[in-house]
């Protein structure tokens, strides 16, 4: 699956979802507010530095300073 970022347009930003193994029509688009894209992206964040978390936390190496960081500043 390939994203693409389209610069914003007026009040919102495109995201276009492109599965490559698919016709042209099989693709999904959603536009976002400034602000909820912002949210969005705050939530990324979150769930990508939980999971980092989680793999350290399963591969015995115990949470990374870097993420102890990352998780107290996430949004």
């Amino acid at each position: 699956m390939t994203t693409r970022a389209i610069a914003p347009l007026g009040d919102v930003i495109t995201l276009d979802f492109i599965n490559t193994g698919l016709e042209p029509g099989a693709r999904a688009g959603i536009e976002l507010t400034l602000e909820t894209a912002k949210e969005l992206r705050a939530a990324l964040d979150r769930a990508i530095v939980a999971a980092e978390f989680e793999e350290a936390e399963v591969r015995g190496k115990g949470a990374a300073p870097r993420l102890v960081w990352a998780s107290s500043h996430a949004r």
